[in-house]
């Protein structure tokens, strides 16, 4: 799942208005329907009942509400943390991760972090999570993503979250 998607969908879900969480997060209309679109394609489930005049959630939306909240605020605080973190250090950020997380859209955040901070040297150490712990623990990395599971079972869907951050 994308950060955005999930950023339109918690917006969507707060709001029940497409036009209202538009203006809000300064996108068009049909961006709004297009994120909630791809987010219920990829989730195979309708997150809204949409009619002319009324938007509501569906009992997955409800429940993909609150876990939802939780990914954006880890994710908010990641990247504070991160430019927090520039105040103590020189110009580098050390940071480990699991060779799987390339796939995931996080790196898409720390790329864009990079571009606003151009000075700065952001280090990938990439290990598995016991060497990763240990190189944490010992001071020789800033943060360190690993993975834990947390499933949600939604009737016929199975909602997994994976991402603990050690900071």
């Amino acid at each position: 799942m994308e950060i955005n998607k999930l950023k339109t969908f918690v917006e969507l879900a707060s709001t029940l208005s497409f036009s209202k969480t538009a203006a809000n997060l300064f996108i068009n209309q049909s961006s709004v329907s297009k994120q909630i679109k791809s987010l219920e394609r990829e989730l195979n489930c309708e997150l809204f009942i949409r009619s002319k005049r009324q938007v509501r959630m569906t009992e997955y939306a409800k429940i993909l509400f609150p876990a939802a909240q939780k990914i954006i605020k880890l994710n908010d605080q990641a990247l504070s943390d991160l430019r927090n973190c520039l105040q103590y250090r020189d110009d580098k950020i050390i940071i480990g991760v699991l060779p799987t997380f390339w796939n995931y859209s996080f790196f898409d955040q720390i790329s864009n972090f990079k571009r606003q901070n151009p000075n700065l040297r952001i280090i990938i150490k990439e290990g598995e999570i016991n060497y990763l712990t240990n190189l944490f623990q010992q001071g020789k990395l800033d943060f360190a993503f690993v993975r834990t599971t947390y499933g949600y079972k939604l009737r016929n869907l199975q909602l997994i979250m994976n991402l603990s951050v050690l900071v």
